[in-house]
């Protein structure tokens, strides 16, 4: 015991003496920004959260604190030796910060910003002052006080056009209708009366008219072409005149020219013409001219639209085979005409085929285990952006009984094609949405002493999002086959199991259906980019065995034993699932953020089915679920562990998870977290091999597992290695009736270990 407290007031002193060192880089006569207030005077709570982050303003920041005490970083590097260049110093350095000095220059430009920002806010009258306190030994603590004064709104707009054609532009009498053909165009001004009077609103209505006139024709127009004349009348109340000056004619569409170069430029171009498109094509990375003219909004003859070109962009985007593409126009100066432009699109090469491999070692539990697959992938299949994907793959994990060594191989292959086949679908011009067809079937093998089993698997399915919209994205398979065989079972191992429990996990099984997913990521809003929130929602919803059912009925087909119907002397599965998935994140600082994540999803079987397929139900436990336990070794309910006689035992219908983190940066690309988890899974209906598992509402919050931890995290920028360490707090499983384990059980009970690779959320 002593040696624990000798261990930890070593700690405590060796942070101390850190803290206390971090003014050794200052110089004499400078000090350690230690601390910057930013005040605002006579605003309500509200006035002041539609300000926005005021800290963004200042050009000077403190150094970062770790949990928003110690300043650990800058510790960091005070530990560094000034004089040596060595290895160990270097890192020191590279990983700390060095402190940030208080700067009068610096400081004078944040007040500035501050006062331009509330200016830019609507608060024309706004005056920040400065006081500086550099009492404390070699330290400067900063305060910004700032004065908002009244803030001005419009009482009056005005416009003045240099060409009255362009004010129905500005102003349609259909603004739906408009708003359907140019999406992202907005038909209210920003300057309407009633509108905050700022110079952010300028600028917003100067982008807002430029995009308007750039979309019918007005090629080169700039917002710089909006001018404004303002007048504060009285306190709160502003009048404003917009001068719009546009040029005297529209632009039209000349030649449309598009080429393709690989990367051997001796090769002469394979020409074509098609929907009065020129086509300059690489022969060794040929894309047909139907599919790329599918996607080029610009054509000869139409006014010039900035939309038509941005969708070009994005369409082209769309096909592997491209890449660094550009749309470009110049006026027809051989024409004669001063108002046509040529628009050339140019675009690179990507190689067509190649291969990838991949080696994971994995240890769970104490079983090591490795897995290695080989990927070829050729992104041009039939000349159309087609991507056929080849892969093989096999494992092997050996658990601490070499009894129990378990290997696997298989292989898949899938085909994509960029663009929905439908039977009797086709449009004849370019889309607004981004779209695929995707075929896949794979073959996997399990094999253990204790049984082994083949699963064959086919996918048909589309996916699809706007050109607009990205950040909302849809899957939806129109068939979903999988066929589970097992080849083999021990016979004693099938005798020790629960005949229940032998329906339910091993025998042969058709799972046939379909699903559709729906995902929505806020950084792909452009609407939400420059937010600190970020947001994921994913909606999951699944259906089997309908049509297998329909079809057992309209045949008369008799059931088994078990009581269903069969296909080919096998069981399909029947059952639904719908699942919910949220995760969203606060940026705090640099370095420095606060995630959660809340989990929902509920199987039901029905009809042919009194279970859902093993594979398909919900498992808790381990590096992306609740981590003070491993995986899939949590739950169902609070049935007892010493029932489960295997993983396929701990499994459910009903899946609950809550986690939250505190992600925050300590030396370099190292991060810190620290986590709490909460959830359990549990099945839909009282199951024989699974006592005391089955969900009920007066009683499931008491089978809520808890969890805490803390966990280092490696950022490569490519992607995150992943260590976390979990404890148990509260565990519903236990058999002693103390369900609190963390207040007496040992550290190999209680802890998880986790390695992995990227955020649980």
């Amino acid at each position: 015991m002593n040696k624990y407290k000798y261990s930890i007031l070593a700690l405590l002193v060796s942070l101390l003496v850190t803290s206390c060192s971090t003014t050794k880089y200052v110089p004499d006569g400078s000090y350690l920004l230690s601390k910057v207030t930013i005040r605002v005077d006579s605003l309500s709570t509200y006035e002041q959260e539609q300000l926005g982050e005021l800290d963004l303003y200042l050009t000077q920041q403190p150094n970062a604190r770790l949990l928003g005490l110690v300043k650990w970083t800058l510790a960091v590097y005070s530990l560094s030796n000034p004089k040596s260049n060595s290895f160990v110093n270097r890192q020191l350095r590279k990983w700390g910060d060095p402190p940030v000095l208080y700067s009068e220059q610096e400081s004078e430009f944040s007040r500035a910003n501050l006062t331009a920002a509330m200016y830019n806010l609507g608060y024309l009258n706004a005056e920040t002052t400065l006081y500086t306190d550099t009492t404390a030994h070699k330290k400067a603590k900063l305060l910004y006080r700032i004065q908002p004064g009244p803030r001005y709104y419009v009482g009056r707009e005005e416009e003045v056009f240099s060409d009255s054609i362009i004010q129905p532009l500005l102003h349609p009498r259909d603004s739906l209708r408009q708003k359907k053909l140019f999406r992202g165009e907005q038909y209210t001004s920003y300057l309407a009366p009633g509108s905050v009077l700022s110079p952010q609103n300028m600028q917003l209505e100067r982008e807002r008219i430029a995009l308007i006139l750039a979309n019918r024709g007005y090629y080169g127009f700039s917002s710089d072409s909006v001018r404004y004349e303002v007048d504060t009348l009285e306190v709160n109340d502003g009048w404003v005149r917009k001068l719009i000056a546009v040029p005297s004619t529209t632009y039209r569409i000349g030649k449309v020219t598009l080429r393709h170069e690989g990367n051997d430029r001796s090769l002469p171009f394979r020409r074509d013409t098609l929907a009065g498109i020129a086509f300059e094509i690489d022969p060794e990375h040929y894309v047909r001219p139907g599919e790329l003219a599918h996607r080029i909004w610009v054509r000869p003859g139409a006014d010039y639209s900035l939309q038509n070109t941005s969708r070009t962009y994005a369409a082209l985007s769309d096909l592997a085979p491209l890449r660094n593409i550009s749309v470009r126009y110049q006026v027809d100066s051989l024409s004669g005409d001063s108002t046509l432009l040529n628009c050339d699109i140019v675009t690179g090469a990507e190689p067509s085929k190649s291969f990838s491999g991949d080696v994971v070692g994995t240890n769970s539990s104490g079983n090591l285990g490795v897995s290695a697959s080989l990927t070829f992938q050729h992104n041009n299949l039939f000349r159309g952006g087609e991507q056929l994907q080849l892969q093989v793959r096999g494992g092997y994990e050996s658990f601490r009984s070499r009894v129990n060594d378990h290997f696997s191989y298989g292989m898949e292959t899938s085909l994509t094609f960029p663009k929905l086949l439908v039977p009797f679908l086709y449009t004849r011009g370019p889309s607004t949405f981004q779209s695929a067809t995707n075929f896949q079937a794979s073959y996997d093998y399990h094999g253990r002493p204790e049984f082994s089993r083949d699963i064959f698997s086919f996918e048909w399915g589309y996916s699809w999002h706007s050109h607009y919209t990205p950040a909302y994205k849809h899957h939806l398979k129109v068939l979903d086959l999988n066929f589970l065989h097992f080849a083999y079972i021990n016979e004693s191992f099938r005798k020790s199991m629960p005949l229940i429990t032998q329906i339910l996990n091993y025998r042969d099984q058709f799972v046939l259906g379909a699903s559709y997913l729906f995902r929505y990521n806020s950084l792909n809003d452009y609407r939400l980019s420059s937010s600190p929130w970020v947001h994921n929602l994913r909606l999951y919803l699944q259906s089997s065995g309908a049509m297998l059912y329909g079809l057992s009925q309209l045949t008369n087909r008799e059931r088994d034993s078990y009581g269903s119907y069969r296909l080919f002397g096998t069981n399909f599965a029947q059952f639904v699932k719908g699942e919910f998935d949220y995760s969203g994140l606060r940026k705090l600082s640099e370095g420095n953020s606060f995630a959660y994540h809340l989990g929902l999803a509920l199987a039901v079987p029905y009809g042919n089915s009194q279970f859902v397929p093993v594979d398909l139900r919900y498992f808790a436990g381990g590096a992306n679920s609740i981590r003070g336990w491993s995986a899939r070794s949590l739950g169902p309910g609070s049935m007892p562990r010493s029932m489960s006689k295997s993983i396929f035992d701990q499994v459910g219908d009903i899946k609950l998870e809550l986690n939250a983190e505190y992600r925050m940066r300590i030396l370099g690309p190292i991060q810190l977290a620290l986590f709490a988890d909460a959830g359990n899974v549990w099945t839909i209906r009282p199951y024989e091999n699974q006592p005391q598992g089955d969900f009920k509402w007066r009683t499931f919050y008491r089978e809520i597992a808890l969890a805490a931890g803390m966990g280092l995290r490696w950022d490569f920028e490519y992607f995150v290695l992943r260590f976390d360490t979990g404890a148990k707090v509260y565990d519903p499983q236990v058999e002693n009736g103390r369900p609190w384990v963390i207040t007496y059980q040992s550290p190999r009970d209680l802890l998880a270990l986790h390695f992995a690779i990227g955020y649980p959320f």
